[in-house]
């Protein structure tokens, strides 16, 4: 059985031996010979208008420029005191809350004690348990925010 599959595999090899050159000789249907084939036509290439084939891709399209009197500009939302999250509340002597100000570039939390403030004209009243108690020193207007309350109530 062994000399049989040899003879077999033999045979399969010397096949595909004498079969490979004729499946890879080229055709001979163009009139030219082997050495008059170049790899890059230049020709060809000079004939192409490249601008406007890169002027079809968006990446490549002239940027439109725009009148500076037709923009208008929009002004950023009003802050309010609510904006701000507390996200904890230090008791203690001196008592303390840390503070999540959205409008506030910094991700570390503001901490502040009773009598000051994060935004112009609001200070800490009273710091509770689970709630602050903040007043506005211009319209004596107060607000009552609970510790991560995320609502505007």
């Amino acid at each position: 059985m062994p000399k049989q599959l040899l003879l077999l595999s033999v045979l399969v090899l010397c096949f595909c031996a004498i079969i490979s050159p004729l499946m890879n000789f080229q055709s001979a249907g163009s009139t030219k010979g082997p050495r008059e084939f170049t790899l890059s036509d230049s020709e060809t290439f000079n004939q192409i208008d490249w601008v406007d084939v890169l002027s079809q891709i968006p990446q490549y399209q002239k940027k439109v420029s725009f009148d500076a009197d037709s923009v208008t500009t929009t002004s950023s939302p009003e802050v309010k005191i609510s904006d701000g999250i507390v996200v904890g509340i230090v008791v203690g002597e001196p008592a303390s809350i840390l503070l999540y100000a959205n409008s506030m570039e910094s991700l570390e939390p503001l901490q502040l004690r009773v009598g000051e403030g994060w935004l112009k004209g609001w200070i800490i009243e009273a710091i509770n348990a689970d709630t602050v108690e903040w007043v506005n020193t211009d319209t004596q207007q107060t607000y009552t925010q609970m510790l991560f309350n995320y609502s505007d109530s």
